[in-house]
């Protein structure tokens, strides 16, 4: 959970999937060969609890769609600026892509 923390904080894409990706690999090796660890998806089940990695997934996959918000937005700044620095001037065709 730490590593999600951090990545998320570095605004680090790349590691925040790495850890998504390390808990999946995690709790299907839980799953697969220990049953009935307390962090099993079986054994969370039976005591109607919380599974801790379905949680870490949930908030690694909001954490990866504020990041992208973030960027989509930077880039709404960017053009923004592209506009505003281009008052004055006669722009006939403005192409972005």
């Amino acid at each position: 959970m730490l590593g999600a923390h951090v990545a998320f904080t570095l605004r680090d894409q790349q590691r925040l999937e790495a850890v998504r990706e390390a808990a999946i690999a995690q709790l299907a090796w839980i799953d697969q060969n220990a049953h009935e660890h307390k962090m099993s998806t079986k054994s969370v089940a039976k005591r109607s609890g919380v599974n801790l990695y379905n949680s870490l997934l949930t908030q690694i996959d909001a954490d990866l769609t504020i990041l992208g918000l973030k960027s989509a937005k930077k880039i709404l700044i960017s053009y923004a600026d592209l506009v505003v620095s281009l008052r004055g001037l006669e722009v006939r065709f403005l192409t972005i892509g």
